[in-house]
């Protein structure tokens, strides 16, 4: 089965948080992960909040994005683009004014969704969204 991972799930696979070894024995179970191209994104700015807040030295943090990114090249995951059917289903939920999303994980949710692929996040706000749409979730143990 074939999993969309988000920006927050993959933060713990590459640098040292709370629930790092379990995505860690998580995603090494995937073959091949599904991301976005916004997870690039996110993974830089992730990485540069945790330098600006002194939980992760500049270099590590290079290393992190280097790996990060090399992941990404050598096709270890399956990245899809963010269309405008995306945007568009975001928008509708944001719209709706009942679910509470931020822009990025409307996007997220969106491209799972849209794409048919359950979704695995450590965001319990999420989580949460995406048990109001009805959204498949992975629940990473």
């Amino acid at each position: 089965m074939n999993v969309y991972v988000d920006t927050s799930v993959l933060t713990a696979y590459y640098s040292p948080e709370t629930h790092s070894q379990r995505v860690q024995t998580f995603l090494l179970g995937i073959p091949q992960p599904a991301v976005s191209w916004l997870t690039e994104t996110e993974i830089a700015s992730a990485m540069a909040r945790k330098v600006r807040e002194g939980s992760l030295p500049r270099t590590q943090a290079v290393e992190i994005w280097s790996l990060f990114h090399s992941h990404l090249v050598e096709g270890y995951f399956w990245r899809l683009p963010v269309a405008s059917e995306h945007y568009e289903l975001a928008a509708s939920w944001i719209a709706s004014f009942k679910i509470p999303l931020r822009t990025l994980d409307a996007l997220h949710l969106a491209v799972a969704v849209f794409e048919r692929l359950p979704l695995a996040t450590l965001d319990r706000s999420l989580v949460k969204a995406a048990r109001t749409i009805g959204a498949k979730i992975v629940e990473i143990e």
